[in-house]
């Protein structure tokens, strides 16, 4: 008898312990056998694993991993804040020296995973033999929303989500096929053929946080790979933590990492998408009188051909 395809959970943890746990139990409770669970503790404050300690009565089998249900799962910590990308590559790089593994599916830690997510997505991995990365649908129980993922307008630098509705799987296929649009899973939940990416760092670390998802998605179109969502794979949301619109994070990441992305891929739309974006938000900032916003959208601009070389940023990381 064949045996399952191993798979590393990787749970990115900042933040809520309370968030990282759900999804951690939610993950014990999949119907799939063959994978461990990795938790990332990316938090710099790094309690994860006395938070770990007090929750779960189990005894540690070395100093990275204890057994829990049956399953193994690590617990490592990065020492610092590396970001999402960075996080997530540290946690991969780590579980090499464990042995080697079918396949990685990255998890942020506000999702909690529906029993058959993991073993649909085996599923649609053996019957997709060419998809590298394959996504989930997120839904929001809050909203009442389902994401398949977002496209990317090639001309303009705008991003949108692709909600699924009855029509919307079939426009999303649509916009994909067209020349000026970039299709990107969901970034809360990548699933990894290993076999098919190779890199040392899958994720873009430069970018630290944001639009990692569109980054993959031009990796993988460049090598002739497919991106995917299957439908049939669904996470769910926790919606208790949520990046406000207007936080120096959300603003400058999504800014700088916006233009490193076209300055990277397309540079024959640099200018256009560069005049077009500050415009638009930038002068948006400045119109409602926002200059703390403004200030940070042209720290962004600063920083952005830095992070397309991958030179440390003057304003961020």
């Amino acid at each position: 008898m064949q045996q399952e395809p191993k798979v590393n959970i990787f749970i990115l943890h900042f933040g809520s312990p309370v968030e990282t746990f759900n999804c951690l139990e939610s993950s014990l409770n999949l119907n799939y056998s063959n994978f461990n669970i990795v938790l990332i503790d990316n938090d710099p404050s790094q309690i994860l694993k006395t938070e770990f300690s007090k929750k779960y009565d189990v005894e540690y089998l070395n100093q990275d991993f204890v057994s829990l249900k049956q399953k193994k799962v690590f617990i490592v910590n990065t020492g610092e804040n590396l970001g999402f990308s960075g996080g997530f590559n540290f946690g991969i790089d780590k579980m090499k020296k464990y042995g080697r593994s079918d396949f990685a599916w990255l998890l942020n830690n506000d999702l909690v995973c529906e029993k058959n997510s993991l073993v649909n997505l085996i599923q649609f991995s053996k019957e997709n033999k060419n998809h590298s990365i394959i996504g989930s649908c997120i839904e929001i129980d809050k909203e009442n929303r389902t994401f398949y993922g977002a496209n990317l307008n090639l001309i303009t630098g705008d991003d949108k989500p692709v909600m699924l509705s009855n029509n919307n799987t079939k426009n999303c296929l649509e916009l994909n096929q067209q020349k000026r649009w970039l299709f990107a899973i969901n970034g809360a939940a990548i699933f990894i053929n290993l076999n098919l990416n190779t890199d040392r760092n899958i994720l873009p670390t430069k970018y630290f946080l944001f639009f990692e998802e569109f980054y993959l998605a031009e990796k993988n179109k460049q090598k002739s790979l497919k991106i995917i969502t299957c439908l049939s794979s669904t996470v769910y949301h926790q919606s208790s933590v949520n990046t406000s619109k207007n936080s120096k994070f959300l603003i400058y990441y999504i800014f700088r990492n916006r233009l490193a992305f076209f300055l990277e891929f397309y540079p024959q739309y640099f200018i256009l998408i560069f005049l077009y974006q500050s415009i638009r938000v930038g002068g948006g900032y400045f119109k409602q009188f926002k200059f703390k916003e403004f200030v940070w959208v042209l720290q962004a601009i600063i920083d952005a051909p830095l992070t397309r070389f991958s030179i440390k940023p003057f304003f961020g990381k």
